[in-house]
């Protein structure tokens, strides 16, 4: 396994674990971080210049960029924080969708698409 550091700056984890798992394919097996400093985690298979395109995937990446996965969720988030103070009949459709969804999130039943896993890996 190789450690390469990255340059320090905010990053959206998620995202930037994504941007070097495109890149990269099977040369990166993660991002790491601790106390502000980055690491992108390579196979130590990872083909020559692995690090540098590690590092300028970094220098590039916009930690304000949401993957489709956040944006989704922040999307639900809004949707279900409209609801607060609403009496249950008054709710919007679009609204009960969103507080439906986040109940089957915390139940582990939503894929990170927002789609519905098959019932046996979360029905209990």
């Amino acid at each position: 396994m190789i450690e390469v550091q990255l340059p320090q700056k905010p990053y959206n984890v998620d995202l930037l674990d994504q941007e070097l798992k495109t890149a990269l394919t099977i040369a990166c097996l993660g991002v790491t971080g601790r106390k502000g400093i980055h690491w992108a985690i390579l196979a130590d298979d990872a083909p020559a210049g692995s690090d540098v395109t590690a590092r300028s995937i970094a220098t590039a990446h916009n930690a304000a960029a949401l993957t489709p996965e956040q944006t989704l969720r922040e999307t639900v988030k809004t949707t279900a924080q409209s609801a607060v103070g609403v009496a249950y009949d008054a709710l919007t459709a679009g609204q009960v969708r969103a507080l439906f969804a986040i109940l089957l999130w915390r139940e582990g039943a939503l894929n990170n698409d927002g789609t519905v896993k098959p019932l046996g890996e979360w029905v209990r």
